[in-house]
């Protein structure tokens, strides 16, 4: 009897190093995310461009705005500088539609924001061409468009 409770006792012990060892080695990102990894910025971005080539800079403007959900390291230099534009994008709408300061956007209200115009390919085709359209004067305007109204409804509705 008692070499069976020391069996079981053992065999417990090797079960819960095991699990610990599995969890070690996942991403930290990766634990206690949703069921769904699409919801995530990360899982949302187009495949575009080399993965793990956004250069430091693009990483840094990143890390500035306080985008929680994304892997760096698995970042592209093309899904860095999409990024960086709906960034521009969004905080446009907010400085010139909503009259607010940007630094009063919360980085949670900046990632659900992104997360509108990911979810849907008309919007990121109308940031890239929004973001092309600029001058070198930078004179930013907004067209009045579908993505437009989504951005500014949903920034004023999230603060």
């Amino acid at each position: 009897m008692d070499m069976d409770l020391l069996i079981g006792a053992t065999l417990f012990l090797v079960a819960i190093w095991a699990a610990y060892k599995w969890l070690s080695l996942m991403p930290r990102h990766q634990i206690g995310q949703p069921e769904n990894p699409n919801s995530s910025i990360q899982g949302l971005l187009p495949a575009l461009g080399q993965p793990g080539s956004a250069s430091r800079d693009q990483q840094k403007h990143l890390k500035q705005h306080g985008i929680s959900d994304l892997e760096f390291r698995e970042l592209s230099r093309e899904q860095a500088e999409f990024l960086l534009d709906c960034i521009m994008y969004v905080t446009s709408v907010w400085e010139l539609d909503l009259d607010r300061e940007s630094d009063k956007l919360s980085a949670r209200s900046l990632e659900n924001t992104l997360r509108v115009i990911l979810e849907h390919d008309s919007y990121r085709e109308r940031v890239v061409a929004w973001n092309r359209s600029l001058g070198d004067d930078l004179e930013l305007f907004i067209p009045d468009d579908a993505c437009h109204n989504a951005v500014r409804y949903h920034l004023s509705h999230s603060t």
